[in-house]
């Protein structure tokens, strides 16, 4: 049967009522004459009224029928013919000419608002803004999937039906780098999706479905959609991380123990006028469980959530008095050998009263006590002297007095710290707390300081980490390199290859991930090479406490994408050099480093150090022109080299501190060309080679802090 006009239909149909209304017994007042309605008016409800399912004007008429008219019925609605009215055939309308109440149909899965696909000989289209009169036939649909606008085709011309947004529907797009993506839909607010498929892709994982910052990565079987958004398939390729290799303790003098328990000795050093510790509270600083009422976690939580698990610590207490006044044991300590014998008195002390096995201080066997931490309880306001402060608080030496005894371990490592600093716990005001004593026991780990050390007044002077690490300003927590270099995190390694590898990092204070991209000379397997580095940084564990600082509203405008959290982006150069006179020679293998670890921790000539130099400091181990090659650096967001420009003035730095603007969002580019300020012999890395690739950030979601980043080959 030939298709049928809308407005015939209604043109036939107002006849056929009128007719009707003048056969019933009892006449029906007559309605006010208005002016005739075209089709278009009859036909298109309003947004507000938006229909269930578009006209279709090609089902067959309804039969005839037979049953009687009855007279008192109310007159039938103009878009809507009662199927017991009698309609002669010739003016027949359609059942389906009643324009539902919505466009959409919940029809495939629960939740879905999809169109019926080849119904009864209609079409139902879908694209991007208002459809072309090219497209489609008499009764067609078609969705704008953009504006979620809802047409049908009547005639020549597509008439608006409304909109789905004013019915509490939204639009889902889905995106993938491999195979086909599902076709977008649209779906009713608070539904939940059935996962669509992901193809499977060679020589990758599929992660899931991650939403453009709505949905992080989507669980659908408690997920809701409240608003339209776009559904990527993740794929992570499957990627070698670095094998484990030479650590900070086989190629520095550590004595901890970087995987296991660390036995460590804690003596409290006493003064006839200093502070008299609460000792439950005191030990609480090394050893309590995780409060979060604390400004900074316990010695054992700071480093067991920074070790990821592996570092936990057996802790020996010992109180030693020492008889003298702060004012005396001042005196007595000028110069600094003196503190070392006032601290090997009390150790000897502690060896002398211990009733167990000396072995129990050395869990690695190598004859030193693992860890000594040395805490005074001098009150500073005693110790008037000269002027000078009391000089034996926050520091961490190594001496070389004793030699290794595996029966009676001895100290090599020592850290020294206030008391009164760690009351800032419960005291506010004297600024440390326990970030000295942290600080300093990384130092047992093998760190050394990240921040400057400069003693020229003039010269430009850095903190190339911006005084946000705790080896820097003694704040937030360790970064990945340090992690790396103790064995606690190994890296996805970009071998280069492929010419485009797409990975997902999780943060780095809570999960071990991060990325080393080796420049152009290749890798030598070990931390102590030079590359980049690579980790996502946000809000958590230790790095939280001093997130406010990097999120000050007077320096980052609270729309900033990077306010809970980003990409970290760090140029390492820890290669590592052996010493022959006055000079460094490289050492290019992990054989050879471990070989040369060995020989300086047991005392038999030769010793390894750090090509870096973080002090800016002329040096007979550094020539000159690569005296701004540093061992760690942050790589800013923005392309400039802020951490280098600072000037010392009358023994004070005018620091510029790191804070999230430094961070890579989303749609943010690395490259060398980007970032050259930030490289001391740009275009080349310090090494003289060049670095082939740009690190693109794709996504970061600040609820999973997970973020999805993409290396790829530039050369």
């Amino acid at each position: 049967m030939q298709r049928k006009t809308l407005q015939s239909c209604l043109s036939v149909l107002l006849a056929a009522v009128m007719l009707l209304s003048a056969c019933g017994p009892a006449a029906q007042p007559t309605a006010p004459q208005t002016a005739p309605q075209t089709a278009a008016e009859t036909a298109v409800p309003s947004a507000e009224a938006t229909t269930e399912a578009p006209v279709q004007t090609s089902a067959a008429p309804p039969e005839t029928s037979t049953a009687p008219v009855e007279t008192n019925a109310e007159p039938p609605e103009t878009t809507a013919v009662p199927e017991t009215t009698a309609v002669p055939e010739t003016t027949a309308v359609p059942e389906t000419t009643a324009v539902p109440e919505t466009t959409a149909v919940e029809a495939k899965a629960p939740g879905f608002a999809v169109w019926l696909k080849e119904t009864d000989g209609r079409t139902d289209l879908q694209g991007e803004g208002k459809p072309d009169l090219s497209l489609g036939q008499p009764g067609d649909s078609y969705t704008d999937l953009k504006a979620l606008n809802v047409y049908w085709r009547e005639n020549e011309k597509w008439v608006l039906l409304g909109n789905l947004y004013t019915r509490g529907y939204f639009r889902v797009r889905f995106q993938s780098a491999y195979g086909t993506a599902p076709e977008p839909i649209v779906v009713k607010s608070g539904s939940k999706l059935e996962e669509p498929f992901a193809k499977p892709a060679p020589g990758r994982t599929f992660e899931g479905w991650y939403g453009d910052g709505i949905m992080g990565k989507g669980n659908f079987e408690t997920d809701t959609v409240q608003q339209s958004m776009t559904l990527t398939a993740v794929y992570t390729d499957t990627l070698l991380r670095a094998e484990p290799g030479p650590t900070m303790y086989d190629i520095s003098c550590s004595d901890a123990v970087m995987n296991g328990t660390n036995a460590a000795v804690v003596i409290f050093v006493g003064f006839t006028d200093g502070y008299v510790p609460d000792r439950e509270q005191f030990e609480s600083f090394f050893a309590a469980e995780y409060d979060e009422s604390r400004a900074l976690e316990s010695v054992s939580t700071y480093y067991r959530l920074n070790s990821y698990g592996k570092v936990s610590f057996e802790y020996y207490f010992y109180y030693y008095d020492t008889g003298m006044s702060c004012k005396e044991a001042f005196e007595y300590t000028m110069p600094e050998e003196g503190s070392h014998e006032l601290l090997y008195q009390a150790f000897r002390e502690f060896q002398e009263s211990y009733q167990g096995d000396p072995k129990d201080w050395d869990k690695n066997g190598d004859g030193y006590v693992d860890m000594i931490c040395f805490v005074l309880g001098e009150d500073t306001s005693k110790t008037v002297g000269d002027g000078k402060r009391y000089n034996i608080y926050g520091t961490s030496q190594r001496t070389e007095r004793f030699a290794p005894d595996p029966e009676k371990p001895v100290i090599h490592e020592m850290t020294k710290s206030l008391y009164e600093d760690m009351l800032e716990e419960i005291r506010p005001g004297s600024g440390y707390g326990l970030r000295t004593l942290l600080h300093e026991i990384g130092h047992v780990f093998g760190l050394v300081d990240y921040y400057n050390r400069s003693s020229y007044e003039d010269e430009p002077a850095f903190d190339t980490l911006g005084g946000y690490d705790m080896q820097s300003g003694d704040n937030g927590d360790w970064n990945v390199y340090s992690r790396y270099a103790c064995g606690w995190l190994s890296p996805y390694v970009i071998d280069g290859s492929r010419d485009s590898v797409t990975v997902r990092l999780g943060c780095s204070s809570e999960v071990p991930d991060a990325i080393l991209i080796p420049t152009s000379a290749g890798w030598n397997g070990t931390p102590f090479d030079e590359y980049i580095l690579i980790d996502v940084l946000a809000p958590y564990a230790a790095a939280r406490f001093e997130w406010p600082s990097l999120t000050d509203p007077r320096i980052v405008p609270e729309s900033d994408v990077r306010w809970e959290g980003g990409v970290r982006i760090y140029h390492v150069d820890s290669r590592m050099f052996v010493s022959a006179g006055r000079t460094y020679l490289p050492l290019q293998t992990a054989e050879e480093l471990l070989q040369a670890g060995q020989r300086r921790r047991m005392g038999e000539g030769g010793w390894v150090g750090y090509r870096f130099n973080n002090s800016n400091r002329p040096s007979p181990y550094f020539p000159e022109e690569s005296r701004f090659y540093h061992l760690i650096d942050v790589i800013p967001s923005d392309g400039s080299s802020r951490f280098r420009l600072y000037s010392r003035r009358y023994g004070w730095m005018a620091y510029d501190f790191f804070d999230v603007r430094d961070l890579f969002a989303p749609g943010r580019v690395f490259s060398m060309e980007k970032n050259k300020k930030a490289f001391a012999n740009a275009p080349l890395m310090n090494n003289g080679s060049t670095f082939d690739y740009e690190v693109e950030v794709n996504f970061y979601d600040p609820d999973t802090r997970e973020a999805i980043v993409t290396v790829r080959k530039i050369r």
